[in-house]
């Protein structure tokens, strides 16, 4: 059975539609959606399932927490003994439940345990399972991939742009800084903040501060004057 990916795909129909007409950047923004809503460049996506998400996608208007989502935190927290800065390394399952051991050696018992670590967690072997994993999860893990999105915050002096929630533009490389989020009504401060997407937020992501501030403002004016 052959695999055929969203990018080669996508590419295709696009040169049949640039045959017929001239004005070929009409067509270029679903390509920067599906890469900056999957994080992942589109010859690392699935032609059949890359949107299988949407049909849970919540409705609405974009809303987002005024002060940040940490605002949510403290009063689910109540009474919860919460472990910060503690990387595990082994779960056990036993007789009597539950034993994880974390890097320094220190062990937790519980009745039961829901595993929630990011997926690069578990590709990479981090925790060691006892009994190991059942086969097909372990298969699931290896088959299954992630995406990449860098979020770059930006405060300035002033609001010198127009207070809207998006602000996006088909850059000339894909994913490098295709969107703006407008935060002035969710902080009060002139803030936006920029995404980088796929192959281009892994590389963003090996630079220092200094680096990305410079790139994300040159790359701004780049776009804008030339």
């Amino acid at each position: 059975m052959s695999i055929v990916c969203l990018g080669p795909t996508f590419l295709f129909f696009f040169q049949k539609i640039i045959n017929l007409i001239s004005n070929a950047c009409l067509f270029s923004p679903p390509s920067y959606t599906s890469s900056y809503t999957t994080g992942a460049d589109l010859d690392q996506l699935s032609n059949a399932q890359w949107d299988q998400d949407d049909s849970y996608a919540f409705l609405g208007d974009h809303s987002a927490v005024y002060g940040g989502f940490s605002k949510l935190l403290p009063p689910l927290t109540v009474g919860l003994d919460i472990q910060l800065s503690t990387e595990l390394v082994h779960i056990k399952h036993t007789d009597k439940g539950v034993e994880l051991v974390d890097k320094k050696g220190t062990t937790y018992k519980a009745d039961a345990v829901i595993v929630t670590v990011p997926l690069g967690i578990l590709k990479a072997g981090c925790i060691e399972f006892t009994p190991p994993l059942p086969t097909s999860k372990v298969a699931a893990i290896n088959r299954l991939g992630y995406g990449t999105l860098v979020k770059v915050m930006l405060e300035f002096d002033q609001v010198f742009w127009d207070t809207i929630d998006f602000i996006g533009y088909t850059t000339r490389v894909r994913g490098r800084f295709p969107i703006f989020i407008d935060c002035v009504k969710s902080y009060d401060r002139p803030v936006l903040i920029v995404m980088c997407t796929g192959s281009e937020a892994e590389i963003l992501e090996t630079k220092n501060g200094k680096h990305v501030f410079v790139g994300v403002g040159f790359w701004w004016w780049w776009q804008w004057w030339w």
